[in-house]
């Protein structure tokens, strides 16, 4: 991948440090997906003030591995899909390397389907974005008939310094894989679930 398209995949000047300040790139393109763009509504904030933040994910094939990260190991991000069709999560965490390499960072972003108006339910098509950046790989589903989130809950924070801010509970499946962008490798998401922070614009 060019340093030309990696940089399209990732947001402007977001680059990954520590904290929960990250935001995502592009999760929901159309088939056959163009160069993802930024979403203008998503607002990078911090994750969750109470430490309860967390991404619990089961991946197969181009990356075997079962992930349990906490708030302190996450950068975190929610918003509203630009066309308010639903919702665009996204959270990063350290994937330990393979035969004692340096971790790298896998992230993950989902877009969620929801009906207009509505910030919660069930059984919702769901598409999904892994990317293990550094290191220039991509996987995407190319649509959302892969992948469902089974529910999806949200709550209004009522801190001094939440604003608009919600908390977002979600778990869900995928029964097809996401693909490289040269299609020669797989990689299934088989289950995930997660707590993080959206903030509605």
């Amino acid at each position: 991948m060019s340093r030309h398209l990696l940089a399209a995949l990732i947001w402007p000047g977001l680059l990954l440090a520590g904290g929960c300040g990250a935001a995502p790139p592009e999760s929901d393109p159309p088939s056959p997906p163009a160069t993802p763009t930024a979403p203008a509504t998503a607002t990078a904030t911090a994750c969750l003030a109470d430490g309860s933040a967390f991404l619990r994910a089961s991946l197969r094939g181009a990356i075997t591995a079962d992930l349990q990260w906490r708030d302190a190991q996450l950068t975190c991000e929610g918003g509203l899909r630009p066309d308010g069709s639903g919702l665009r999560v996204s959270m990063a965490g350290p994937l330990t390397g393979a035969d004692g390499a340096a971790p790298q960072q896998l992230r993950f972003v989902l877009g969620i389907d929801l009906p207009a108006g509505q910030m919660q339910g069930s059984a919702l098509p769901t598409n999904v974005t892994l990317i293990i950046e550094g290191a220039a790989q991509l996987f995407a589903t190319r649509g959302d008939d892969k992948c469902t989130t089974d529910q999806l809950m949200r709550t209004p924070l009522t801190d001094a310094n939440a604003g608009k801010a919600s908390r977002i509970e979600a778990r869900g499946f995928c029964t097809g894989p996401a693909t490289s962008l040269d299609g020669t490798q797989r990689l299934l998401l088989t289950t995930f679930e997660f707590t993080t922070r959206f903030i509605e614009d």
